[in-house]
C-alpha cells in the first residue's frame, strides 16, 4: 500500500517550487492531500513574498501555476471540529494546527511539515526531506 501524505503550507510551499523547477517529480503529489484551508495560507505566503519581501515578481503567475499542481492533489475537509478542539487542548496546539493533526491521524496519513511543534506533537509527522530522500 502506498503511503499517503497530508502537507501543511510550511511543506507545500517549498514543494511546489521544487516541482516547478523539476527538482521533484510531480508524481509525488498523486498520494498527497491538503486541507481546504491550506490554499488560503498558501495565497498569503505568495502575497507576503511578492508584496513585502519582493521575492516574487509575478504572484498571479505563481498562484496560477501552483493551482494547476494543487488541482492534482486531494483536498480534505475537517468533519469533527469538537475532536479538533480536544486535540488542541490536550496537546497545547492552536486549533488551526490541530486540524492537520486530526486529519492526518484519523486518516492514517503522514503529516509533512516544517513546524517543529507539529513534528513533536503529531504521531506520524515528518519533514519533507525525510520523505523525498526515502523515495529516491
Amino acid at each position: 500500500m502506498k503511503d499517503e501524505y497530508l502537507l501543511d503550507t510550511s511543506a507545500l510551499y517549498p514543494l511546489l517550487f521544487k516541482i516547478l523547477t523539476h527538482e521533484v517529480n510531480i508524481d509525488f503529489i498523486s498520494s498527497s492531500h491538503i486541507l481546504d484551508l491550506t490554499i488560503y495560507e498558501l495565497g498569503n505566503a505568495i502575497w507576503k513574498d511578492a508584496k513585502l519581501l519582493k521575492r516574487i515578481k509575478d504572484p498571479l503567475s505563481v498562484m496560477r501555476n501552483f493551482m494547476i499542481i494543487i488541482s492534482k492533489m486531494k483536498t480534505e475537509k475537517v468533519t469533527d471540529y469538537v475532536e479538533v478542539m480536544l486535540i488542541a487542548m490536550e496537546r497545547d496546539l492552536t486549533f488551526y494546527d490541530s486540524a492537520y493533526v486530526y486529519v492526518a491521524e484519523s486518516k492514517g496519513y503522514t503529516l509533512i511539515t516544517y513546524d517543529s511543534e507539529l513534528l513533536n506533537k503529531c504521531k506520524n509527522a515528518k519533514r519533507l526531506e525525510d520523505i523525498l530522500n526515502k523515495q529516491s
